[in-house]
């Protein structure tokens, strides 16, 4: 029980030095770095935020969170198609859900501009 708390106090620093900027520490290894194949599961709970954000409609935090995910693991696809894909498509539905009175040109500048 004492290694499991102990694992998860750790695993809370990473992903707080990752959310607040890598720093080097006193021997000037830059913790990022250090983390090795840790990325990839602290990407991971990244992208459950990120997953729950976007079910919340928060389309501030999704953005942000997309970002940290992908900062934290750039080299796994499925992050940069699926946070594209949200920017993309999602955000230009939920601005057009949130005004569904604005002209036909208004809305599909919005999907334009989210298309870019």
């Amino acid at each position: 029980m004492l290694l499991a708390g102990l694992a998860l106090m750790i695993g809370g620093a990473g992903l707080h030095a990752i959310q607040h900027g890598s720093r080097p520490d006193a021997h000037g290894k830059d913790l990022l770095v250090m983390a090795g194949g840790y990325r990839t599961m602290a990407a991971d709970c990244f992208w459950l935020q990120t997953n729950l954000a976007w079910e919340n409609g928060d389309a501030v935090q999704v953005r942000r969170l997309i970002d940290y995910t992908v900062a934290t693991d750039p080299q796994t696809p499925y992050f940069w198609l699926n946070g594209a894909r949200i920017l993309a498509y999602d955000f230009p539905a939920w601005q057009c859900q949130l005004g569904p009175g604005a002209p036909l040109t208004v809305q599909a500048n919005w999907r334009m501009t989210g298309a870019r």
